[in-house]
């Protein structure tokens, strides 16, 4: 059996695990296992699984169409480095999901209720009536959550209930004429404060600019 994959000029064969025993598969960097398509010739293989992810995606957490590509980039969902792997991809606004976050399940239905699905954060969260003992601050203003929040426990994320609708995931400022699209980083230096952090920020692809949330707030 042959295949014609998009991220490969030559056809692919179908092959056994026990033919590639010692080989990386060429999308995802782990080792041969289970049916493998390849390009002997080239040497390059591929997971029948990695060989089967769809060619482009929409995802909540990017409001473009995601291209799949093999590159070095950090995921702008959990800020892992990969070198040479898969990912989908927004080259018009530098935005990078690698395969696990990408295919991670998200919630059918969005909206108010005891969790939602938010374009500022990967995971669903989840609403929290009372703080209690918890001291977090609200990853859109800034300040101490001793409101009603919604949160990410795994990744210690907190949003205010009356913060959900106070940045949009893509607007317009008046000193850039650009489309800047909302973005997680592991880090940036803000193009207006200057202010080194990381997080979410508005970010044009075009032109490399970079505002934090709280210019954009003010």
């Amino acid at each position: 059996m042959e295949i014609q994959h998009f991220l490969h000029e030559h056809t692919l064969k179908l092959y056994e695990n026990s033919d590639f025993d010692d080989l990386d598969c060429s999308g995802c960097g782990n080792s041969l296992s289970g049916q493998t398509y390849g390009c002997l010739g080239c040497e390059f293989f591929l997971h029948k699984y990695c060989a089967k992810l769809p060619q482009e995606m929409q995802h909540f957490f990017h409001p473009c169409t995601l291209f799949l590509t093999i590159g070095f980039y950090v995921c702008n969902g959990c800020y892992s480095h990969h070198s040479g792997t898969l990912g989908y991809r927004c080259k018009k606004c530098d935005f990078d999901l690698d395969v696990d976050c990408a295919r991670h399940p998200t919630m059918i239905s969005e909206g108010d209720g005891d969790q939602i699905q938010h374009y500022s954060h990967r995971h669903p969260l989840k609403f929290l009536a009372t703080m209690g003992d918890n001291e977090a601050l609200c990853q859109i203003c800034g300040k101490l959550c001793s409101e009603t929040a919604y949160n990410c426990s795994q990744c210690n994320f907190y949003l205010h209930k009356s913060c959900m609708h106070m940045v949009p995931q893509k607007t317009r400022v008046f000193f850039h004429p650009c489309q800047l699209v909302l973005l997680t980083s592991c880090s940036y230096s803000c193009d207006a404060c200057q202010k080194k952090t990381q997080g979410l920020i508005f970010r044009c692809g075009k032109c490399y600019f970079e505002l934090c949330i709280e210019c954009f707030l003010e």
